[in-house]
């Protein structure tokens, strides 16, 4: 059993691409936003060079942009459907099934006016044309959709329909990936499948063995609850570990990092690690590649804890006179996508650290140091921090059109760089921070400018900045309305 889980492993991670017919189900998208718009869904037949490489590997990259930022982030929706539209029109039977899950979910993303109702009808009849054509991930997500509908009838036909293609390609073409979906439907009692751990553990096999990394991590949490032993409870962590370092499998990452929860000192490569670093690290690892990939409910507090243990570490042994103040950079990071998927913990940390920057500014500034510190040496480390959180605002600006990142995270950064050369009475440099806080969606530094050219009468500034900062809305608040009234003189 170790020799052929490893040796399987091991091919997933030389494998270089999967085939294009691996649909996402609406299950991994399941708190993800909805889509947007489309018209005509009829799909011409597959054009003779629609497999090709080169065009399969540009539509999986573009693929994967467009499902991450507009199913999970809710932007760049009209391009997405654009996108998933003209390659369903081109033979693409996976895009079809994402246009489908469009039509199926709907859409209503304010910012963008974009607002779409839900089409069964539409989806439906895209997936039966890619059904039609025996392309079974399209005969899965039918057959749930006839489910969802009552018709158990059909969906009993249609899932039978895409398990008997899973199979062939499974068991004659020796395609790994369709293997892992076998050993998935066989993994939960549906339809008239009674579940059967035997068989999915089988295909989760056969899908590692042929190079799928997902059938080798599948394979591994059924090792992990003790299907296969004390051994295969050994060999599980192996293929998470190896499926997170070498083949960057988010899950896998998430997975592993449970292994050095509350765990004595491990010895890797030939150097020490504490648990709390191999924690560290697989969080991380968790947080980076999935944030990049696909969306899962558990991410967002993932990247939290990565970001929280950053953050702690920062702040391990500071004192009073040597302030560390601004987050590292990965804590920052992790932190802001945890924010942007709203989890309240991230957004509490976040409002932590803000408050803790913004009451030391207001005392060096002021000039306070407090206590008997050093005010030289004090004063060297402050202007370090200060540096530090100036970088957390450039980090926004350039990585703006990050859209995993939650810019106002990174806006808070440049309001308190703002806020500290306004009290050193440097107007030019508040004004860049503020204007920089404001390009990063952060309100405040847009009505904060917007007031200042006020006092100066300046109509034209006020109008830039009171639109970005009420968005279109005077009515929101009581600033929003004096500005209003101003520029309606």
């Amino acid at each position: 059993m170790k020799q052929n889980l490893i040796t399987g492993l091991l091919t997933a991670l030389k494998s270089g691409g999967t085939r294009l017919a691996c649909g996402i189900a609406a299950a991994l998208l399941l708190a993800a936003g909805p889509a947007c718009y489309a018209d005509d869904i009829d799909a011409p037949e597959p054009e003779d060079d629609v497999d090709s490489e080169a065009q399969a590997a540009e539509y999986a990259e573009h693929s994967r942009e467009f499902q991450h930022s507009c199913f999970i982030l809710s932007f760049m929706c009209d391009s997405a459907y654009d996108y998933f539209k003209e390659s369903c029109d081109q033979g693409y039977d996976d895009a079809c099934v994402q246009l489908a899950w469009m039509y199926h979910n709907g859409i209503d993303v304010k910012k963008e006016n974009i607002k779409i109702s839900k089409d069964d009808g539409k989806a439906q009849q895209l997936l039966e044309n890619s059904c039609s054509r025996y392309f079974a991930p399209a005969c899965q997500e039918l057959a749930s959709l006839y489910h969802q509908k009552k018709n158990i009838g059909d969906a009993i036909r249609t899932l039978g329909k895409a398990i008997e293609e899973y199979e062939k390609e499974c068991t004659n073409y020796k395609e790994g990936p369709s293997c892992t979906k076998l050993g998935h439907i066989y993994e939960r009692k549906w339809l008239n499948i009674d579940k059967d751990v035997s068989s999915s553990l089988s295909y989760f096999t056969k899908g590692c063995e042929l190079g799928d990394t997902e059938g080798c991590v599948e394979m591994a949490k059924l090792y992990q609850k003790g299907v296969a032993g004390d051994e295969g409870k050994k060999e599980a962590k192996k293929i998470f570990e190896l499926a997170c370092t070498n083949r960057y499998y988010a899950e896998a990452c998430a997975y592993a990092a449970d292994y050095y929860v509350n765990k004595m000192r491990v010895i890797t490569g030939g150097a020490m690690f504490t648990d709390a670093d191999m924690f560290s690290y697989y969080l991380n690892a968790a947080c980076s590649v999935w944030k990049t990939t696909r969306y899962d409910p558990g991410l967002a507090e993932i990247c939290y804890q990565s970001a929280a243990l950053e953050y702690a570490k920062n702040q391990k042994g500071k004192d009073q006179c040597r302030p560390q103040l601004a987050p590292p950079l990965l804590a920052a990071q992790n932190l802001s996508y945890a924010v942007r998927l709203g989890n309240k913990d991230a957004e509490n940390l976040q409002a932590s650290i803000v408050k803790k920057i913004h009451t030391a500014l207001e005392q060096y500034s002021g000039g306070t140091v407090g206590n008997s510190c050093d005010k030289d040496q004090y004063s060297k480390y402050m202007e370090e921090e200060i540096t530090k959180i100036t970088e957390l605002c450039d980090e926004g600006v350039s990585g703006f059109r990050d859209y995993n990142s939650a810019h106002r995270t990174y806006g808070d950064y440049c309001m308190e760089a703002a806020y500290y050369h306004q009290r050193k009475n440097d107007q030019e440099q508040s004004e860049h921070f503020l204007d920089t806080a404001c390009s990063l969606d952060q309100k405040e530094g847009c009505l904060t400018l917007a007031e200042y050219y006020k006092s100066k009468n300046n109509k034209e500034q006020v109008k830039s900045y009171f639109y970005s900062g009420c968005d279109n809305s005077p009515d929101t608040n009581e600033t929003c309305k004096e500005l209003d009234d101003f520029l309606k003189k």
